[in-house]
């Protein structure tokens, strides 16, 4: 997990210099490329992953790298935090102009406090939010990496568990 946020970090900086390129690419793949890669440790942990997409291909503008660093690190993060005997449910899909990559787990999600700094997003804040053990300081890397791509990462806490959605542009080109 931190080799991820590690990694996640590194080319979030090389993004930044240039030298991750935004592209046409298929969030649907990578989805299922994720999950295939997380599948052994749901198992560790008691639990299923669930993947759906409704609309195949699902091709997005963005960055391969950086969209598996922010799935693995979500989906990670809902594996961690939800009971065993449950399922962590992944799903791709399709609105208008948007790719929608959804995660919905079963447990106790972050506090309020720490979804509210990581959903408005200002870079004090994320620091803010990330300051305390457990708080969501991979998240909130997560949130910088999908912002690097012109994306949004929404977060939602119910009693019900934790619910995370990445939006990103379709692209025009195949």
């Amino acid at each position: 997990e931190m080799l991820h946020l590690t990694s996640g970090l590194l080319e979030g900086y090389r993004w930044e210099q240039g030298q991750l390129p935004l592209e046409p690419i298929n969030a649907h793949v990578i989805c299922e490329e994720i999950v295939h890669e997380l599948t052994p440790a749901a198992k560790e942990f008691g639990q299923r992953l669930g993947f759906t997409a409704v609309k195949r291909p699902l091709v997005a503008v963005g960055n391969s790298l950086l969209l598996k660093n922010v799935l693995f690190n979500v989906i990670f993060n809902a594996l961690k935090h939800t009971p065993p005997e449950t399922e962590v449910r992944i799903a791709a899909n399709r609105h208008n102009e948007r790719a929608f990559i959804s995660v919905v787990d079963t447990g106790p999600g972050l506090s309020k406090r720490t979804i509210d700094y990581i959903n408005q997003g200002s870079n004090d804040r994320l620091q803010v939010a990330a300051s305390s053990s457990g708080s969501g300081l991979g998240l909130a890397v997560a949130k910088q990496l999908v912002r690097a791509m012109n994306g949004t990462l929404q977060l939602k806490a119910s009693p019900k568990g934790g619910y995370c959605l990445v939006s990103l542009q379709i692209s025009r080109q195949l």
